[in-house]
């Protein structure tokens, strides 16, 4: 019986995920099977395991959201004008440095298919992100044409066209 109990205890703390020793100390068992209060807590546990997975899977994705609104709201129009933004500590920018201006462009490539980005020459840090904050490509001086200028071709995923000669 004490083994059972001892099995039936570990399991819930492994499935749960976020339950502490402590609070599988306080797990009751009868008769082999959890209590209704024990399940409760189990569950509970559970569901705060899965709101704190949440809230880090999509914590990017908001940060994101954020910037492209703030943008938006400040003249800019997605795959047509971008905006260069003066950051400050308040911005809803949390990865920015405070004191170093960004140009920001949203585009959304299901609307425009493949686009080109041009950057001209020039000492520019560039990078392309998706919506999640995950890593497309790097431009100017820390991508392939090493901050002297170049074309960047886009391309929406999964797309099956043509790409054209030269990318």
């Amino acid at each position: 019986m004490k083994k059972l109990l001892l099995t039936m205890a570990a399991l819930i703390a492994l499935n749960t995920g976020a339950a502490t020793a402590q609070e599988t100390k306080n797990y009751n068992f009868e008769r082999g099977y959890p209590t209704t209060v024990t399940v409760e807590k189990a569950n509970d546990a559970s569901d705060l395991r899965r709101a704190i997975e949440a809230y880090k899977f999509f914590f990017p994705t908001m940060g994101t959201e954020a910037v492209m609104q703030q943008v938006l709201s400040n003249n800019a129009k997605v795959n047509e004008i971008g905006h260069v933004m003066a950051t400050w500590p308040r911005i809803q920018f949390g990865a920015a440095n405070s004191d170093t201006p960004y140009a920001l462009a949203t585009i959304d490539l299901k609307l425009s298919g493949p686009m080109v980005i041009e950057l001209p020459p020039g000492p520019f840090i560039a990078l392309v992100d998706d919506h999640h904050m995950r890593w497309v490509q790097d431009m100017g001086t820390n991508g392939p044409e090493k901050g002297k200028g170049g074309k960047h071709l886009i391309l929406p995923p999964g797309y099956k066209g043509e790409v054209p000669s030269g990318y």
